[in-house]
């Protein structure tokens, strides 16, 4: 049983977590959570709109950084927090999904940490026992 859905790991100049998930949809799903829990209280955050997001790479190691990269871009460029993953597609090359949230409202929406960048750096995904594990470092 997953008490959490992440936790932050120690990292001198950066930011990491550990995140969990009991298959790679909610993996993914979870990652995508924490990656907007650090940067707001998601509390604040309403599901008003749905974008549907979709990813393509090589492996799942980079499908993984390209799907946080890409929620990150929709942050930056279209100003949108999600809070809410539905992943109807993933296989290691391709990740298909409904992201659901809202435009960022300066008023209720405080931001809590900038996010640069997913990186490489310690990156790994793995199965352990009947969890899947992944730990990912963002430059910050």
């Amino acid at each position: 049983m997953i008490k959490t859905k992440y936790e932050f790991i120690d990292h001198t100049a950066d930011l990491g977590i550990k995140v969990w998930g009991k298959n790679l949809p909610l993996l993914f799903s979870n990652s995508a959570y924490a990656l907007f829990d650090i940067i707001t209280d998601l509390n604040n955050v309403e599901e008003k709109e749905r974008k549907d997001i979709e990813v393509k790479s090589e492996n799942l190691t980079e499908l993984f950084v390209e799907w946080l990269r890409e929620l990150l871009y929709r942050f930056e460029v279209d100003e949108m927090i999600f809070k809410k993953f539905d992943i109807h597609t993933l296989t290691e090359q391709k990740l298909s999904s409904h992201c659901f949230g809202e435009k960022i409202d300066r008023r209720r929406h405080k931001l809590k940490s900038e996010i640069k960048t997913v990186t490489y750096h310690q990156l790994y995904i793995k199965k352990v026992k009947d969890v899947w594990e992944v730990q990912v470092i963002f430059d910050i």
